[in-house]
């Protein structure tokens, strides 16, 4: 027996399954990558430029790749980099994780991450660095090793003469006497201070600023020296508009070489329309200024524009965004000459987490964020939970001075943190000065369990 089904009713089924068809393709490009265990979206990473960073005034140098690119939305982070090397060539696999359920804002966001590359034992020659099929290069005039140590010489065994009336002995001029070990140790040199710029964190080059409005101003900068900061060092303005900041203020925390750390000041903008520079320095216990560039005698600075038709901040469209997270340090492997990757030395002694959040250390859920209105300490604008993947907003903000704070003793946060102790920010707790409809993402905190590694 046969069926045969009319034209209108297979015409129905045909488009039917064509839409089945369309809509699965759909389904499909909108889930590109994989989703890991946490539940989240694992992509290839969007690369814009790769550059590679040799640190170090002698071998063994310090080589890594600073890598800049583009996240497709404020929910997106950089996530775990793959690094191999084959004869010549590093290759680098940069992905980013997103939480896979979760709405955010569409607006792309910017990101820098610093990788270092195991470069113990090259050899000299040119080098090439793959990020994502992005391409850069370095050379290396000599092999990246240690110095070779002086053998000991084998000592002569004494060989006995009759004994001899000595000479009167005749002193040796002045002269001719050795040096003291002081002296041999000014040959050899001090520690240098010398600061690599990495990121402006807030307020970026050009940014408008509307007249007499206060605003915070973070550079992320690394230790590129071999001196040790310490919290008797100060960051001193070292030349163009003041715009109220002070002649110098200490560090927040100690920075060993090689570190890399976050510093702020509040400013305010000129009353003035006009295109402003403010530039800064940093200065030893002793007195010396120092700042970027081969020779250390470059400030780093900040550019602002003050329009005359700045905006009066009556739009409410500003994002502050971030992600609560726990910083591993594992303080039990610490001696005096060793500090394991990941740790800090403590203001109060000991170690603690460097403050820095890297892909592999887990997000903190269920916190408690604050916000108020004005500079810190402020609350009482409003509150949000971060996430399952410790990523917390706030949105439809106005322009101005906001202060984001988790408070780890309070009654909701009190079983979720205690013990242990603010890596970054020192206090559990940030000033943001948001421009109009400006999005501020990584306003993140961390944290150390006491009684975790």
């Amino acid at each position: 027996m046969r069926f045969i089904v009319p034209r209108k009713r297979a015409f129905i089924l045909l488009s039917l399954t064509i839409g089945l068809l369309l809509t699965l393709a759909a389904c499909n490009a909108a889930t590109q990558g994989s989703v890991d265990e946490q539940g989240n979206l694992v992509q290839q990473a969007q690369v814009d430029s790769a550059t590679v960073v040799i640190s170090g005034e002698a071998p063994p140098y310090d080589i890594s790749v600073e890598i800049r690119g583009t996240l497709p939305d404020a929910c997106t982070q950089p996530g775990k980099a793959v690094v191999s090397r084959q004869n010549n060539r590093f290759q680098v696999a940069l992905t980013t994780l997103r939480p896979a359920k979760e709405r955010c804002s569409k607006k792309s966001q910017p990101f820098v991450k610093t990788l270092p590359l195991n470069g113990l034992g090259l050899v000299k020659g040119d080098y090439i660095v793959d990020v994502n099929g992005i391409e850069s290069g370095f050379t290396l005039a000599q092999d990246n090793a240690p110095p070779t140590p002086t053998p000991t010489p084998t000592p002569i065994p004494p060989v006995l003469l009759p004994a001899i009336e000595p000479p009167t002995a005749t002193p040796a001029p002045a002269s001719q006497k050795t040096p003291a070990p002081a002296a041999q140790e000014q040959e050899n040199g001090p520690c240098t201070n010398r600061i690599k710029f990495l990121q402006d964190v807030t307020v970026p080059d050009n940014a408008k600023i509307k007249p007499n409005a206060r605003f915070t101003k973070t550079w992320r900068l690394k230790n590129a020296g071999s001196c040790t900061w310490t919290e008797d060092y100060l960051l001193v303005f070292a030349g163009g508009e003041q715009m109220g900041g002070p002649d110098s203020q200490p560090l927040a925390k100690t920075v060993k070489p090689g570190k890399i750390t976050d510093i702020s000041v509040t400013l305010e903008a000129p009353a003035t329309r006009g295109d402003y520079t403010s530039e800064w320095l940093l200065q030893t216990p002793a007195g010396e200024k120092f700042g970027l560039g081969e020779d250390g005698k470059t400030p780093f600075w900040l550019k602002i524009r003050v329009p005359n038709n700045a905006p009066t901040g009556s739009a409410a469209n500003g994002v502050i965004s971030g992600i609560v997270w726990h910083d591993l340090c594992a303080s039990d492997q610490a001696t005096a000459e060793t500090l394991p990757a990941g740790c800090d030395i403590a203001p109060g002694g000991g170690v603690i987490a460097d403050g820095i959040h890297q892909p592999d250390e887990p997000p903190i859920g269920d916190a408690e964020i604050s916000l108020g209105q004005g500079p810190c300490p402020a609350t009482g604008l409003a509150t949000v939970k971060s996430g399952t993947h410790g990523v917390y907003q706030f949105k439809g903000l106005k322009p101005g001075d906001y202060c984001v704070s988790i408070d780890a003793a309070s009654e909701h946060n009190h079983y979720i943190f205690i013990p242990g102790q603010w890596t970054t920010p020192p206090d559990g707790q940030q000033t943001i000065s948001l421009a109009p409809g400006e999005t501020r993402t990584q306003v993140d905190f961390g944290w150390d369990y006491e009684l975790a590694p």
